[in-house]
Formats: structure tokens, C-alpha cells, sequence
């Protein structure tokens, strides 16, 4: 924010609401990632992608894991399915 000595009381409401509207744009945009994080919450078997969406775990990791057979997996095709556990 800027030096709120050097403005006016309607230019301190201003840059306020200004301060207000970027948070909320901040908090919607958090919102929306957990909209679409949660419901992998529920499910019991992911694919490489749902997989690849939690921390750490990119899908290049996952390939590697999966090569050298250090985490279980399940292929049908041309899929890759992880349980959640």
C-alpha cells in the first residue's frame, strides 16, 4: 500500500478497497485450486495425473518410481493407476 501520509482520506478508502478486491481475487483463486484438490480426497484409485496434482510428486517422479518399481501401481493399457494409500 502506498504512504498513506501523502493522501487524501477518499484516496486511503480508495487504495483500501483497491487492497480489499486483491485479496478477495487471491482467496478465490485458493478457493478454486481446493474445489478441484478435494474431491481426489474421496477416491481410491487415481490416475498418473490425479497422482501427479499432490505436493511433490510430479509426474516424471512418478514414472521413475514406477520403473524401478518402488511404489505399487496398476496399468491397464496405456494407463497408470495409483491407489490413494
Amino acid at each position: 500500500m502506498e504512504d498513506l501520509n501523502k493522501l487524501t482520506p477518499s484516496e486511503i478508502v480508495h487504495a483500501f478497497f483497491n487492497e480489499l478486491e486483491a485479496i478477495n481475487q487471491r482467496l478465490a483463486s485458493i478457493e478454486n485450486e481446493l474445489k478441484n484438490f478435494m474431491p481426489l480426497q474421496h477416491k481410491e484409485i487415481l490416475t498418473l495425473k490425479e497422482t501427479s496434482e499432490y505436493p511433490s510428486l510430479s509426474k516424471s517422479y512418478l514414472y521413475k518410481l514406477t520403473s524401478k518399481r518402488e511404489i505399487p501401481y496398476y496399468k491397464t493399457g496405456k494407463k497408470i493407476y495409483f491407489k490413494r494409500e
